[in-house]
């Protein structure tokens, strides 16, 4: 906790300074919290603001954070600051002013959402689905072959998922279920519809609906309820016949590896994603090898990219050298992942960060701190490490001024 303050001081780090306030927060020490943002917000950052309202609401000074914050009620204000204003009106007890905050926004899918958010478990159901439904009835109106986007018939699902906690489930599923058989949705409203079938286990519907337009959502939702059903033997079934008969199966492919994986059958997963692994697009090595390193098979996992053709270790030229140096270290194999660093151009490649983090899991820490401290852009890798091997006041004090972070790293 210190160190971060003393970061937020020393360097002007807001994200240090933001994080040591939730901490104070999360410790009831208010006043500290207060203490830390304080400088921030006299600077008039304004997401200081935001966090220093967020203190003071928890400070119990629910008048004092609103104030702070409060919108001009000019209607002026921007969707993203009325739906910060009326999270912190919810998180005060003061639901209804929130609602009415958020009215004049809800064509936005963010707002829709944070409406929904504030009023989960306060009573309020009745007046969000009000709100909602026209809304959900222009997106039906308004449907058509140039609709697009991931929120394309967001009123929809947002309206069932409403409609869904309030106890009414079969209007949920029949309003998406009306809006599904039409042609044109966005992917997303159809993930909505199938998991809104799997949570409540329609499996019916979930086969009718494998067999619709959108079999890539329906097939792993149907295999999914039917695993939840204790039903693994036909999920795994339904599965292996959609990989088989499709020309381009690597959905469904790993929607079975998944299943397998879950039962404890990584092997045969490995087996069902084997013959992608050198495919130029669809290849499913990398999942198979995080899910390898997962179980705690690393050694494997090198072993698998070890089987690879000259072919495709080539064409995989600063892949392929990540991947085995990052894996080679999980293995504990550091001095071997040391000698085939070596061989690799990592400055080119950008595995200085990698090496170093092979140097110290071989007990070689001075050496990866000598490797990463005269290359800014490689900061980061150098302040965790400082900061894994107890040394974060060193990581604060090496660390280069803003302007030059945000030089090489501008994001």
């Amino acid at each position: 906790m210190d160190v971060l303050i003393r970061a937020a001081h020393e360097r002007d780090m807001w994200f240090c300074a933001e994080a040591a306030a939730e901490e104070l927060c999360t410790a009831a020490e208010f006043e500290r919290a207060h203490a830390v943002l304080e400088p921030f917000t006299a600077a008039g950052w304004q997401p200081a603001r935001w966090a220093m309202a967020d203190v003071l609401l928890a400070w119990g000074r629910t008048g004092q954070a609103l104030d702070l914050v409060d919108l001009d009620g000019t209607g002026r204000a921007t969707e993203r600051e009325c739906e910060k204003f009326a999270a912190l009106l919810g998180k005060a007890g003061r639901v209804d002013e929130a609602i009415e905050v958020l009215v004049r926004h809800l064509g936005a899918y963010r707002i829709r959402a944070c409406l929904i958010e504030i009023t989960k478990g306060q009573g309020r159901d009745e007046r969000v689905l009000e709100l909602l439904a026209p809304l959900a009835d222009g997106a039906r109106r308004a449907q058509g072959g140039e609709i697009f986007g991931h929120f394309v018939g967001s009123e929809l699902y947002q309206c069932a998922e409403v409609l869904e906690r309030a106890g009414r489930v079969d209007d949920a599923i029949g309003l998406l279920h009306d809006a599904t058989a039409e042609r044109y949705w966005s992917h997303n409203l159809l993930a909505a519809y199938a998991a809104l079938l799997v949570r409540h286990q329609r499996i019916d519907a979930l086969r009718d609906f494998c067999s619709g337009e959108h079999p890539d959502v329906g097939v792993p939702s149907f295999a999914c309820a039917l695993e939840q059903a204790g039903r693994d033997e036909e999920a795994e079934g339904v599965l292996r016949e959609f990989v088989a008969a499709q020309q381009y199966p690597n959905h469904y492919r790993w929607a079975l590896i998944d299943l397998l994986n879950r039962q404890g059958r990584l092997d045969d997963a490995i087996e069902e994603a084997r013959p992608t692994f050198e495919e130029h697009d669809g290849s499913l090595l990398e999942s198979i090898l995080h899910l390898l390193q997962e179980a705690g098979r690393a050694d494997d996992a090198v072993a698998l990219l070890d089987e690879r053709s000259p072919e495709y270790i080539e064409e995989q030229y600063d892949w392929f050298p990540s991947q085995r140096m990052w894996l080679l270290g999980e293995a504990g194999r550091y001095e071997e992942g040391l000698a085939y660093a070596a061989t690799v151009p990592i400055d080119e490649y950008g595995l200085r960060g990698q090496k170093a983090w092979l140097l110290a899991g071989a007990g070689r820490l001075d050496e990866a701190l000598d490797l990463l401290r005269p290359h800014t852009r490689d900061f980061f890798d150098l302040a965790y490490l400082l900061i894994e091997n107890g040394r974060a006041g060193e990581a604060i004090t090496a660390m280069p001024p803003l302007a030059e972070l945000r030089a090489v790293r501008p994001y």
